[in-house]
């Protein structure tokens, strides 16, 4: 009963928008990458808010609700719409070889697969900026550089396309949540909480 009454004061936290949904979370954002429809850098937009903590005055990120985000030890395995420049850029300072290029190519793959049956400009905009973006270049890159050693000390990054952030268009929310779906194990039972079938 009790567990049960946690469940529904979730459920109605979600519905007043002040937790996140399943498969959401909330991260420091530091920056947002602004892209055109041709998925060209237009420039990069700084997020951190400079706020008073007692006698200091310190830059902060802004907290976003964003896709759930993997819990990465060692190996590669992007997240989709907000990470760090090692897999939006295929650029950082500490990884050996050609680890960070293997990253992006990682997070090519998981933007081309989760939007792959959307047409819409913003899901155009994301799948053209990851076929064209060259890692290569991309320390000389203009529109980087302003930011650059803030962008390369592993801050969160995400898309912004015509003034809206990507993680708020309906259907890149929409497509997220398909893709979790899919991905998450198929394999359902009844939950002693709610009743519900769900994936175990």
């Amino acid at each position: 009963m009790i567990l049960q009454s946690l469940v529904d004061y979730y459920n109605a936290l979600v519905v007043r928008d002040e937790v996140p949904k399943p498969g959401w979370t909330n991260v420091n954002v530091s920056f947002a990458i602004n892209i055109d429809e041709e998925g060209e850098l237009i420039n990069i937009i700084p997020l951190k808010r400079t706020v008073n903590t007692g006698k200091k005055t310190v830059e902060q990120p802004t907290v976003m609700e964003v896709p759930e985000q993997i819990k990465r030890t060692s190996g590669i395995e992007a997240n989709f719409l907000c990470d760090n420049s090692t897999y939006i850029f295929g650029i950082d300072k500490k990884s050996k070889g050609n680890r960070a290029e293997q990253c992006f190519e990682d997070s090519r793959n998981l933007h081309q697969k989760v939007l792959q049956n959307l047409g819409s400009p913003i899901a155009t905009a994301i799948k053209l900026f990851f076929s064209r973006w060259n890692p290569q270049t991309a320390i000389s890159n203009k529109s980087l550089e302003p930011y650059l050693a803030d962008i390369l000390s592993g801050v969160n990054l995400v898309f912004i396309f015509n003034g809206k952030f990507a993680q708020q268009y309906e259907e890149i929310r929409e497509a997220c949540n398909n893709y979790r779906s899919i991905k998450s194990n198929t394999t359902t039972m009844q939950c002693l909480v709610t009743g519900k079938r769900l994936p175990i």
